[in-house]
């Protein structure tokens, strides 16, 4: 989802590409320019970007790429997708967690964690209500109310931004749990693209996280699309008790990988490592 023009358009300052051939291949570079200096940098909520193509990408072709990113550009730092990778360059690995939902649920529930299914079975008894009927403002504002990430005021409206360009094409689905009183607790956004679906906000409340209802919102989710071809991507993450949380569902890492290049002048260098 992350290299759709239009997304591009919202999430990226500027943005240009290096096309191989009739399209064989894409490689779109998002970039800004300060006091003259063009750099590429990555945009907010666009976790892998990279080189794209309908077939394997060979890697003379990843390297060729590489090489061909404008001199102008005076430093890079990108975060190539799964599909990219060579030996030939240095980068630098970090993890994502996926889930494949094409077994019967029963099936992947036996592959949760013990910490997992003891959580899952103690929300089930509560009387929290799961709920799909949910605004996009609704969602925004729990996650405003429990910024844990510390998003800016400009960050969080673009999140909102994006949440809407998926509702518009009906690519957008939203899961909350309410308590007795109906008040909104916790709250996830999943984005629908291809055959993943990205989970790209999830937040809760003090009383959400204390009463386990984001396990409730996930066991919903892979429940609902077990048996199809969907992946559930986690977006993340190399924090270590995130990391947990989404392998504990039986989601493994499909590491993708992070190059940076700096070509500032010497005395620039040391604001950029």
């Amino acid at each position: 989802m992350y290299v759709y023009s239009d997304r591009l358009d919202l999430v990226a300052e500027n943005w240009d590409a290096l096309i191989l051939g009739d399209y064989e291949a894409v490689m779109p570079l998002i970039y800004k320019q300060r006091f003259g200096i063009k750099y590429i940098y990555l945009a907010p909520f666009t976790q892998q970007t990279g080189i794209f193509s309908s077939t394997e990408i060979p890697e003379n072709v990843f390297t060729l790429f590489i090489n061909h990113i404008p001199q102008f550009f005076k430093y890079i730092d990108i975060n190539f997708n799964y599909k990219n990778f060579t030996s030939e360059i240095t980068l630098s690995q970090k993890k994502n967690f996926i889930l494949y939902l094409n077994k019967p649920y029963l099936e992947m529930k036996k592959r949760f964690s013990e910490n997992t299914k003891r959580n899952l079975k103690a929300v089930l008894k509560t009387n929290l209500l799961l709920t799909e009927a949910i605004r996009i403002e609704d969602a925004i504002n729990v996650k405003t109310k429990n910024n844990i990430n510390k998003l800016s005021k400009k960050e969080i409206n673009l999140l909102k931004t994006t949440l809407h360009l998926a509702d518009s094409t009906q690519n957008l689905k939203i899961i909350g749990v309410k308590n007795s009183k109906e008040k909104l607790i916790s709250v996830a956004c999943f984005i629908f693209s291809g055959n993943r679906s990205y989970l790209v906000l999830s937040a809760s409340y003090p009383e959400g996280k204390n009463s386990r209802a984001m396990f409730l919102i996930i066991n919903h989710f892979i429940k609902f699309h077990s048996e199809s071809d969907l992946i559930l991507d986690f977006e993340g993450s190399n924090i270590d008790g995130v990391s947990r949380f989404f392998e504990s569902w039986g989601a493994i890492n499909e590491p993708y990988y992070n190059f940076k290049q700096n070509r500032l002048p010497l005395f620039l260098r040391i604001f950029k490592s």
